[in-house]
């Protein structure tokens, strides 16, 4: 069997025209012909059926076609490996990972990797939402560690496990000292925020929205988020977000407002194209991520809804 003829019948079946096929392999509509009627021959079977309203696969083409993927993916599987192998190494993977992600979810499954291969490479992007959305769609990136965002049907999502975004101030902030600080109350209040479009301010700005208050007016807007930005909030009235566990370990002179609108539940993902073959170290990222985030385990809480895709 040759490779091309497999590729040929798996291009007509996706694309459901000999001609597509043809542009696509830069070949002549007759070669492809050529092809597909080979592979019939040696299989024995009629796989297309060609008419006036097109092409289309029959009952034996459709049950072929799943393993002829299966086949074309493990034999590019072989081929990386084979690569590594030669290379002595088992290959560099692209990851991007929003800030306040990398310590609970990066940071452990990638020396677990690195244990497990000694060889691999990371290369390492952190940033906010919506420029690590936009580095995984144009294949900068092979694997993207965020929250889950809602609507984004060019991402497979593979849960990680929840990380809570939480409203924070200095303990001795004015808010901090009413008993329960309504949304109205933080309407005037100055933010450090992330930039519009990124997921954590769409969240911020949704729930004032929809208290019928107008957004929190960011007096300094970030690019990034680091957990150092959380040093500038003591001795100010300024307001920010940080998660649960950066108050825990590092944030002594801050805390969270008791408000539970102003607490996300965040369910965290690590998210690749949907429909393009991710390496077997990515895969193995993947499942090194599921198996091994502290922060895995089901989330005592519902689930905040999800805010706008970035």
């Amino acid at each position: 069997m040759l490779l091309r003829d497999l590729d040929y019948f798996i291009q007509i079946a996706e694309r459901g025209s000999f001609h597509a096929a043809a542009v696509q392999f830069d070949v002549t509509q007759p070669a492809i012909t050529k092809g597909i009627q080979r592979l019939e021959a040696e299989l024995g079977l009629s796989l297309l059926e060609r008419s006036s309203h097109g092409t289309r696969l029959t009952e034996a083409g459709v049950a072929f076609l799943r393993r002829a993927r299966r086949l074309r993916r493990d034999l590019n599987d072989t081929l990386r490996e084979a690569d590594d192998l030669r290379a002595r190494a088992t290959g560099l993977l692209r990851v991007g990972v929003a800030p306040t992600l990398v310590a609970p979810f990066f940071r452990s499954a990638s020396m677990r990797v690195i244990a497990q291969r000694p060889a691999v490479r990371f290369a390492l992007r952190i940033a906010l939402s919506d420029a690590l959305f936009t580095g995984l769609r144009r294949r900068d990136l092979d694997v993207v560690i965020s929250t889950i965002p809602g609507n984004m049907p060019a991402f497979d999502v593979h849960p990680i496990g929840y990380s809570d975004l939480v409203v924070v101030a200095c303990r001795r902030h004015p808010v901090r000292a009413l008993r329960a600080p309504g949304l109205a109350s933080l309407a005037d209040c100055g933010w450090i925020l992330p930039r519009r479009g990124v997921m954590a301010r769409d969240w911020i700005d949704g729930v004032f929205t929809r208290a019928d208050l107008a957004p929190p007016v960011a007096r300094i807007e970030i690019d990034t988020h680091t957990n150092q930005l959380l040093d500038t909030l003591p001795g100010t009235e300024l307001l920010s977000v940080a998660t649960t566990d950066v108050l825990a370990s590092q944030a002594r002179d801050l805390a969270p407002l008791p408000h539970d609108d102003l607490r996300w539940h965040r369910r965290i993902g690590a998210l690749t194209r949907r429909n393009d073959d991710l390496s077997p170290l990515g895969r193995h990222f993947v499942d090194v991520l599921q198996d091994s985030s502290p922060s895995a385990r089901p989330h005592p809480g519902p689930d905040t809804p999800l805010c706008p895709a970035a």
